[in-house]
């Protein structure tokens, strides 16, 4: 699958912040976290676009702690 043109940092951030506020599992965080997992490289970490002023902008390290996360928070169980 090809899902190159879109990073899991920012919609992600808003599951990031759903998980911070309790809210409880529903279709678009079973939606997000199947779209995460299949974002993630061979390598298993998820791509992202460097940003051009540190700190600043989204990058490899925002992407996995993200993801991470949200697999963690709202992920489907253990297979």
């Amino acid at each position: 699958m090809d899902l190159v043109g879109g990073g899991v940092t920012n919609p992600g951030s808003q599951i990031f912040d759903f998980g911070h506020n309790e809210a409880s599992r529903d279709e678009y965080t079973d939606a997000w976290a199947r779209t995460v997992k299949a974002m993630q490289t061979a390598e298993g970490y998820w791509a992202a676009v460097e940003g051009r002023r540190a700190r600043m902008n989204a990058g490899c390290s925002q992407s996995i702690s993200v993801a991470s996360y949200n697999l963690k928070t709202y992920g489907p169980p253990a297979e």
